[in-house]
């Protein structure tokens, strides 16, 4: 059921009238009260599902990375980054490639199911070209990845969260696009530093999906079967 009205011609929930704040929040975003003194701008909703793949949008379900017949090359890769990249292997140990990349690094990470959870504390690019890579991290506390410092580019993946998705401290700053993010039973992102959401899904956080304490830019983010 939609918490208002229904939009006839495409099924999808329409938001629901502004409500007080007392803060800014973005757009179609709302204020929530979650404790006596806590408090956090949330999204509004859609009760309409999509492939794992996707995300939903006004009109119908939109892809989140395409599919690939053959990998990118790095060099192909380099020059839509505009920096090196470097392909990690399909049984690379993602911490381990994140703590030995140097500042700035891009890496590139092939389809193929990566267990978490993940931590960065420096600049760095993780872009997942092909629909397919997904990082895993199923512990009912796990955090998927945390931001602690430094600014964490992501692209591409799949995260697939028992805890929270992900968490960005005061320290850090995350921009994350084409990005897909599973479960999470505390919220599927909260964020005390600098975060910008493009074209990114959110389904299936047990209480929040997104708890957004610091500042926050979100464009085209749909999240489904949260509670708020």
């Amino acid at each position: 059921s939609c918490p208002g009205d229904r939009d006839p011609d495409t099924g999808l929930c329409l938001p629901l009238p502004p409500t007080p704040t007392d803060g800014a929040c973005p757009p179609n975003w709302q204020r929530h009260q979650l404790a006596e003194l806590a408090s956090g701008c949330t999204p509004r909703f859609t009760d309409r599902a999509c492939p794992a793949d996707q995300r939903i949008a006004p009109g119908g379900c939109v892809p989140l990375t395409p599919t690939c017949d053959t990998l990118p090359t790095a060099a192909e890769l380099s020059r839509r980054y505009d920096a090196p990249v470097t392909w990690l292997t399909p049984d690379a140990d993602l911490q381990a490639a994140v703590d030995a990349a140097p500042v700035g690094a891009v890496l590139a990470v092939p389809p193929g199911d990566y267990p978490g959870p993940l931590e960065t504390a420096q600049d760095l690019t993780l872009v997942a070209p092909c629909h397919g890579a997904r990082l895993l991290a199923p512990g009912e506390d796990d955090i998927a990845i945390t931001v602690a410092a430094g600014h964490l580019r992501l692209d591409g993946l799949r995260i697939e969260a028992g805890g929270r998705g992900l968490h960005v401290e005061a320290t850090g700053e995350l921009t994350a696009r084409n990005l897909r993010v599973v479960g999470g039973r505390h919220s599927g992102l909260l964020n005390y530093g600098p975060t910008t959401l493009e074209n990114v899904g959110l389904s299936g956080a047990g209480q929040v999906g997104v708890f957004a304490l610091g500042p926050l830019t979100a464009i085209d983010v749909t999240v489904l079967d949260a509670l708020y």
